[in-house]
C-alpha cells in the first residue's frame, strides 16, 4: 500500500510535516480508523482491503 492510499484509508487530509504534532495525528487517525483489524490476526481471520 502506498503512502497516499494509506493516508486516505485513515482519513488523514492534512499536509504531512515531519514534526511531533503530525506524528500524533497520524497515530490518532490510524487508531480511530483501523482499530480492530489487528484483532483479526489473533483470531486467524483473513481481512481484505478493497
Amino acid at each position: 500500500m502506498g503512502i497516499n492510499k494509506y493516508l486516505r484509508r485513515i482519513n488523514f487530509t492534512k499536509n504531512v510535516i515531519r514534526d511531533n504534532n503530525t506524528l500524533f495525528q497520524l497515530h490518532k487517525h490510524h487508531i480511530l480508523n483501523v482499530a480492530f483489524e489487528n484483532l483479526d490476526i489473533l483470531f486467524k481471520r483473513k481481512h481484505t482491503f478493497n
